[in-house]
């Protein structure tokens, strides 16, 4: 949960809350891999996933106006899902220090793929 910004963990309400999920042994091995690439791995308390922000590209030419002279910002996932695959993983910084956060990770990764796969946009 984030709380005052900062995300933090905490118990489950009940005990009925707390969960054991079994992972087929394909995924553990595939765990087991990612853990020893893992440059933190050996920190109990270090995310299992980093967080990832924009890098900011070095800006070319003149401004996007509209017609109005309004200058047009266009959203993350607009930018990086017209860039190739490569060239939006430049863009983003991993960083270990912060858990990967759903709303980042759904802006920045997954809705570009969603958008650079259909080749549009969403309203």
């Amino acid at each position: 949960m984030v709380i005052d910004r900062v995300l933090s963990y905490d118990t489950p309400k009940a005990k009925g809350s707390r969960r054991r999920v079994p992972i087929p042994p394909a995924t553990v091995g595939i765990l087991r891999d990612y853990l020893a690439a893992h440059p933190r791995g050996d920190e109990p308390g270090a995310p299992l996933v980093p967080a990832s922000t924009l890098v900011a590209a070095k800006p070319v030419g003149k401004r996007a106006t509209d017609a109005d002279g309004k200058r047009i910002v266009p959203k993350a996932e607009e930018v990086l899902a017209a860039l190739w695959v490569a060239e939006a993983e430049d863009r983003l910084a991993s960083d270990w220090s912060v858990p990967l956060r759903h709303p980042s990770f759904y802006n920045a990764v997954y809705r570009p793929a969603v958008l650079r796969a259909n080749g549009s946009t969403w309203a």
